[in-house]
């Protein structure tokens, strides 16, 4: 409450937009659907995307770029980040697979609602080339997305604010891959608030020139 107590006082208008956003994320996403075994990831990635926080993700970016997107853009808007979505999903699942898939035997379940698992079962693969395919995966969802980015730079049947919405997106890919890097939740050992004290006193330890690159979670 206290949070939106200032976002409110800053800007009451997106504030209001931002908690809209996030409770249409609290009723269709937020882990209804980790109990199912997908077949696909096909079938996997729309219920992914609405769970990894896509209207979350909405509400806090208008909101710290002080935008609106008009409702009639809701539906373009949707379809034109898909690909950048897609990004923030196979990267999040990359980094968190370990940590996903020892809870599921902590849980005795025989699956984990993780992008690696399903691709895992839809070709009949191991680990190591379901995480090879995740990584090809991203950089071919980069690519495709940036590609989106470009030509509608310049494409005035957009409104203003979307197209700076659509062009910030793609600066949330490479943040996300660099925050999961770093992340204390996918470290295995060690205390929570005392992984994360670092980057609160320091921020993110800047990467190597090419690391992310290497790791296969972003073009070049």
């Amino acid at each position: 409450m206290q949070m939106l107590r200032e976002m409110t006082a800053i800007d009451h208008e997106r504030a209001i937009t931002a908690v809209r956003a996030w409770s249409k994320f609290i009723e269709s996403g937020s882990g209804r659907q980790h109990h199912v075994a997908f077949e696909t990831l096909e079938s996997y990635l729309p219920y992914r995307i609405r769970d990894v926080g896509e209207m979350y993700w909405y509400g806090m970016m208008t909101f710290g770029l002080a935008i609106t997107i008009p409702e009639a853009e809701d539906e373009i808007c949707k379809r034109l980040v898909g690909p950048a979505f897609a990004v923030l999903c196979l990267t999040n699942d990359l980094f968190s697979w370990e940590k996903e898939h020892q809870s599921a035997i902590q849980r005795g379940s025989d699956s984990v609602p993780n992008a690696i698992w399903v691709l895992m079962r839809e070709h009949s693969i191991g680990v190591e080339e379901a995480k090879a395919m995740c990584r090809r995966l991203i950089k071919q969802k980069v690519s495709e997305y940036l590609d989106i980015v470009e030509q509608n730079r310049g494409n005035t049947n957009l409104s203003p604010d979307l197209r700076r919405y659509l062009d910030a997106m793609q600066y949330t890919l490479s943040g996300n891959a660099v925050w999961s890097l770093d992340s204390p939740r996918y470290k295995s050992s060690g205390n929570h608030a005392d992984l994360q004290k670092p980057i609160l006193n320091g921020g993110v330890v800047a990467k190597p020139e090419g690391k992310l690159t290497r790791l296969g979670v972003c073009n070049a």
